[in-house]
């Protein structure tokens, strides 16, 4: 009986790769049962001030002002040696912040003084707030959606919930000009294919004899129900011979 589900779920989808393409419209991907609320991350940002070149133009967190001036200060003071990176916090008209250096290696450099060279500094100003995902206590929902369209993530999905869209089969080999074009099946062709399969199947346990000689059968509503669970007609539709006879095979 497996192989016989087999069979019928293969054949349904040659069936229907052959018919018209259904419209798809990307938001039928998303089940909102299934969606969980991004997290919001809180975040100082500021200014960046450089002290040995151009600044970064926006407001940005510590880390990368830090990692900024850090590596453009290393560059600029390239032949000079370094052995040490530092940081000292200051209070700049009430915003808390740091000032960010870097220590000349004064055995080498044979200077006297602290060693210290500040290479740029920055300060809070305001604090951005932004929705990501996954969430922590849905590490799996990495899938964001936007669903008022403006810009931010509203929604988070575990990729492995999103509906399957209907996806063309190029195969230059096997496709030749005007004949049907193939495509993989959507959830929705999925869900049909199970459903058209156990309808078909509950049926066929007392209709061996008829699928054998159709057009002996005695209850040909029965066929053409069977028919038409795969979107055919009725039994006279001529796929449903090819239907019949594969069932018959795999029975």
């Amino acid at each position: 009986m497996r192989r016989l589900s087999f069979y019928l779920i293969c054949l349904f989808l040659c069936l229907e790769s052959f018919k018209a393409q259904a419209a798809f419209d990307s938001s039928d991907i998303y089940d909102e049962s299934k969606a969980v609320q991004p997290e919001v991350i809180h975040e100082n940002v500021g200014p960046c001030f450089y002290y040995y070149g151009a600044s970064p133009a926006d407001l940005i967190n510590y880390e990368s002002c830090k990692g900024y001036s850090l590596s453009n200060g290393l560059n600029h003071w390239k032949d000079t040696p370094m052995d040490e990176q530092g940081e000292v916090p200051i209070n700049y008209y009430g915003y808390p912040g740091f000032f960010i250096r870097t220590h000349m290696d004064l055995s080498r450099v044979g200077t006297t003084g602290d060693g210290w060279i500040t290479l740029g500094r920055w300060h809070e100003q305001s604090i951005n707030s932004s929705k990501v995902c996954p969430p922590e206590d849905f590490p799996f929902h990495t899938h964001g959606r936007d669903v008022d369209g403006d810009g931010e993530i509203d929604q988070c999905y575990n990729p492995e919930d999103l509906a399957k869209e209907r996806i063309i089969v190029s195969d230059n080999i096997c496709w030749k000009e005007g004949a049907p074009i193939v495509s993989t099946p959507s959830t929705s062709d999925e869900d049909a294919i199970k459903a058209a399969a156990s309808s078909a199947l509950e049926a066929l346990n007392s209709l061996d004899s008829d699928m054998v000689n159709p057009e002996a059968a005695v209850d040909k509503s029965r066929l053409d129900g069977i028919a038409q669970s795969f979107s055919l007609s009725g039994y006279q539709d001529p796929d449903f011979h090819i239907l019949a006879s594969l069932i018959v095979v795999a029975h």
